[in-house]
């Protein structure tokens, strides 16, 4: 893991463990979609588990690296000590769902994790596009313009407020 970790960075290793869980969960949904009853199905299954349970710990082992770098000596522990807790607490509740949902049917837990990592993959995706939006906002050239606090529709020279198709601004043409 270490050598993989220092060849392509710790964000990528962990972007890639993301991507074949995603994918391992989408196999299992598959096998255990298709009766499993055979010798063929479980072993299948059995490889996928193995996948899943490598690309975890492509996520899960540079996670201690992540916490290093954004803490500092004196508070390492504490970081350290929450992300233990917050883990912990999270397992406390996942695996009773996990049990849970197996008991009801392998193929409903396997589809379970499907469908929350697609609702977290669209829910990043839209946060993602919120917060470009808003970087792109706060760092045009309009945006660190002085006069730029009067509210839209109330300056004579807002585009908006206007009918010409170019605004000036001092001696330059916006």
């Amino acid at each position: 893991m270490p050598s993989i970790v220092e060849r392509i960075g710790v964000i990528r290793t962990m972007i890639a463990g993301v991507v074949v869980i995603a994918v391992s969960l989408a196999g299992a949904l598959v096998v255990t979609v298709v009766p499993v009853t055979t010798g063929a199905g479980w072993i299948a299954l059995l490889i996928l588990w193995a996948v899943h349970g490598a690309a975890t710990s492509l996520v899960n082992t540079p996670s201690s690296r992540l916490l290093a770098d954004a803490s500092t000596p004196q508070n390492r522990n504490l970081a350290y000590t929450a992300q233990f807790a917050l883990s912990h607490a999270l397992f406390l509740i996942t695996y009773p769902i996990a049990g849970w949902a197996g008991a009801i049917s392998l193929t409903f837990a396997a589809a379970t994790p499907a469908g929350v990592g697609v609702t977290g993959a669209v829910a990043a995706v839209a946060l993602a596009m919120i917060s470009g939006l808003h970087a792109a906002a706060i760092t045009s050239p309009l945006a660190r313009r002085p006069d730029r606090h009067v509210p839209r529709g109330r300056c004579s020279r807002c585009p908006m407020a206007s009918s010409r198709s170019s605004v000036t601004w001092s001696s330059k043409s916006v």
